[in-house]
């Protein structure tokens, strides 16, 4: 077998292991994505100033204050349900003596 041959074997090899690598890698990253544990620079710049300014407060207050929602919790809003809003009812007992207040106020005028 020629030189050649042995080139392009050792060639698709480290091919082979540079996808499985690859793959590997990708893997993982959308496995932290879906744990929450994978952040953007922006978000981590974020989540940097809110721990300094709650640094900040404490120091200042002597008060801890409570970590806020991550942002898979954040991202969980309540779905908007339209029309279906109950509008408040006035007591029974409230109707009938308004009832009973506006037909006494009509025979004192008549």
């Amino acid at each position: 077998m020629n030189k050649k041959f042995f080139f392009y074997l050792y060639f698709f090899d480290i091919l082979i292991f540079l996808k499985k690598k690859f793959h590997e890698k990708k893997a993982k990253k959308e496995e932290l994505r879906k744990a929450g544990k994978l952040l953007s620079k922006a978000e981590k710049e974020r989540l940097e100033k809110l721990e300094a300014t709650r640094a900040k407060l404490a120091n200042q207050t002597g008060v801890i204050i409570p970590a806020t929602q991550t942002s898979e919790e954040q991202g969980q809003k309540k779905k908007v349900v339209y029309g279906k809003r109950k509008k408040p009812q006035q007591n029974q007992g409230q109707k009938k003596q308004e009832e009973e207040n506006q037909a006494e106020r009509k025979e004192l005028i008549n």
